[in-house]
């Protein structure tokens, strides 16, 4: 039969190349600013981090305008440690963008 229309679009895309991932520089309990489907602008905080034994915090800021479309679910993090992902307008990246 007839293939039915597409719906209408509810935002514009937005390019593979310009994906990004924000990650934790230090270990510590994640305490999540932002959520999923935010629009944030370069410099907005994602997350605070705070290091359990000293009390120690610090904020992990989105690098590009865009919007975060996923966040890990764990509370804690470890170093390096991917937090979330935010999809901008502008292409940032190159080269194997679906690989390890």
């Amino acid at each position: 039969g007839p293939v039915p229309p597409l719906p209408a679009a509810v935002c514009e895309p937005t390019p593979l190349t310009g994906a990004t991932t924000a990650r934790a520089v230090e270990p510590g309990v994640i305490s999540y600013v932002a959520r999923p489907g935010d629009v944030l602008k370069s410099g907005d905080v994602i997350c605070e981090i705070v290091d359990p034994l000293s009390g120690h915090a610090y904020a992990v800021t989105s690098a590009i305008d865009g919007v975060m479309y996923s966040r890990v679910i764990f509370r804690y993090a470890t170093r390096g440690m991917e937090l979330a992902k935010i999809a901008g307008t502008r292409a940032i990246r190159s080269g194997d963008l679906l690989g390890p």
